[in-house]
């Protein structure tokens, strides 16, 4: 385990081309509760990926750490702040911001979890996995199997690359497998191209399910026909100015909407927030019950790590009526793996 040690935060700066490597397996980055370990990528000069595991890094964990602000010296629209590589890689309860990219990119690997982080201002996507080959990290076909991503608060991201596809959380797969990905309690907020996207490649299988998708400027949820997805029990409120694209419409080219034959109880109607002011402990928590009566699979945990209702668990992100921990949220596996044709 490597942890940070004495009074004040520890800095670890990247210059040049020097980012941080990570080329060892069983290993953990601990920032303690002040969260000291910073990861910071400002002077970076080339296009880099600021926390960087190798090919030979696996069962890496990253937990209460700092990354941010890789390549901005450049900001050429290339730089990722932590790259998810290699089998069992986690990445919990971290802050991960100003990316002249992509915030938390996933490359190659299975059995990944990014949980319960908070991802904002990237200048690119907050969280996208595009398993690839071609690179040092990923050399041969890579794919990516059993993905998970939930408890995250993912917003602001995509502004400043307006001109590309860069969602709050996107899942694409242009040339390898992305499957088995789960999607679930996040809270996914006024980004710039969508929310989540799935893209149309036939191997990606995805579920997402208990989100909470809010005010996202050009669209909610943009899911396109060749994935095999399965959405449920999301809120998708108030996107695309007003709401007129909470989810994007078959006129649109064939890309899904709520109605389609895997969607089930997703609500785009007001859901009754208690407040949407970020600096407010109620953010997002529904003012009553929203029930879904769609209980398989369920995720049996809210965003806050309380236990929903067995028999009719709330759309959305929160369960109505659970009080949050006051404590750092603990990842722990909270969601039954299921089939999906």
């Amino acid at each position: 385990m490597i942890e940070p040690y004495g009074d004040g935060p520890v800095y670890i700066n990247a210059n040049g081309s020097s980012r941080f490597y990570i080329n060892a397996e069983y290993v953990i980055f601990d920032g303690l509760e002040s969260r000291q370990l910073i990861f910071d990528g400002t002077n970076l000069n080339s296009q880099q990926i600021l926390v960087y595991p190798t090919q030979s890094s696996n069962y890496v964990t990253l937990s209460r750490i700092v990354a941010r602000n890789s390549n901005l010296k450049v900001n050429d629209g290339t730089g990722v702040n932590v790259g998810m590589v290699g089998h069992g890689m986690k990445l919990y309860n971290s802050e991960i911001y100003s990316s002249a990219s992509v915030g938390v990119y996933g490359m190659c690997g299975d059995n990944q979890e990014i949980r319960n982080n908070i991802v904002y201002d990237n200048y690119g996507s907050g969280i996208q996995y595009n398993p690839h080959a071609g690179t040092n990290a990923c050399p041969g076909t890579d794919k990516s199997d059993e993905i998970t991503i939930a408890g995250n608060i993912v917003y602001g991201n995509g502004f400043l690359r307006p001109a590309q596809t860069r969602p709050g959380i996107t899942l694409l797969a242009n040339e390898n497998e992305l499957y088995d990905v789960y999607v679930y309690n996040n809270i996914v907020y006024n980004n710039k191209y969508a929310g989540i996207q799935v893209a149309d490649y036939s191997h990606i299988n995805a579920r997402i399910y208990n989100n909470t998708v809010y005010k996202n400027v050009d669209r909610g949820f943009y899911v396109e026909d060749g994935a095999t997805v399965d959405i449920r029990n999301n809120i998708v409120y108030d996107n695309g100015g007003g709401g007129s694209n909470n989810w994007i419409p078959s006129s649109w080219g064939g890309y899904r909407g709520p109605d389609c034959s895997t969607c089930s109880n997703n609500i785009t109607t007001n859901p009754g927030f208690v407040s949407t002011s970020l600096s407010s402990n109620d953010f997002l928590k529904i003012s009553a019950s929203i029930n879904g009566y769609d209980t398989n699979p369920p995720v049996s945990i809210d965003y806050f790590g309380m236990s929903r209702d067995a028999s009719s668990p709330d759309i959305g992100a929160h369960e109505f009526g659970t009080i949050e921990k006051t404590a750092t949220k603990v990842p722990s596996p909270v969601i039954k793996k299921v089939s999906i044709e």
